[in-house]
Formats: structure tokens, sequence, C-alpha cells
């Protein structure tokens, strides 16, 4: 029922059109959208009537003069995109640079593979 719920409130996932309209009975087979059909019938008095579609604003990168004192580096320096480097060296010059510029000693690292870019926050 959860992943149902999400799927209706994504306005352009072709799942959202299936669990709105009416099922095909052809078949004696049940199927996710005839799972999620029937639970929200069962348990219909105490579902939210209304899935609201969730909206996605885009941010701004925030200017230095909103902040003071916050620098935004978006780039590593000598390090070239495309085939120029390979992984290994631009991660190495990468990592040298957070060394020298964040010493372990006085900053808290935190590394992350970027997968929730662009990806719906909202529960």
């Amino acid at each position: 029922m959860v992943q149902a719920e999400k799927l209706k409130c994504l306005p352009d996932h072709p799942m959202k059109h299936r669990l709105s309209n009416l099922t095909k009975n052809r078949l004696k087979r049940s199927s996710f959208v005839h799972e999620s059909k029937r639970l929200s019938r069962q348990y219909r008095e105490v579902l939210p009537q209304n899935t609201l579609p969730l909206t996605q604003e885009e941010e701004e990168t925030p200017k230095a003069t909103e902040k003071p004192g916050i620098q935004i580096c978006t780039s590593v320096p000598h390090v070239t995109s495309g085939e120029d480097q390979n992984d290994t060296a631009r991660q190495a010059l990468t990592l040298a640079l957070i060394d020298e510029q964040y010493p372990k000693e006085a900053w808290i690292h935190v590394y992350t593979d970027g997968s929730a870019i662009n990806a719906v926050q909202k529960p």
C-alpha cells in the first residue's frame, strides 16, 4: 500500500494511470494493481481519500554574499573532465585537496555517492 501511494503521488509515473483506472480481470491471477486496490477497499475507513501529487522545486545554489564566511567550491583544481585523467588520478587529487584544506583534526569528513540528487525527498 505504501508503494501504491508513492506511485499515485508521481505525476508522470505509468503506474499512476494503472492504479487509478479499472483493472482487467480476464485472468485469475493477482497483480500489484489488484492487491493494492483490494487493500485500499479493505482499509478504506483508515486511509486518506485523496493523494496529492508531489511537487519538485528547483533549488538555487546560494550566493556567497547571502551567507558571509561561506565559500562555495564546485570544482577541484587540477582535475579535468573527459579522458585526460583516469578515475584514480581524479580521486587522488580530490582526496589530497580535502586532506590539505579540511584536515581530519579540524573537520568531520562525510562522504556520499550523490544518489539523492534530484530525488523526491518529501514523504
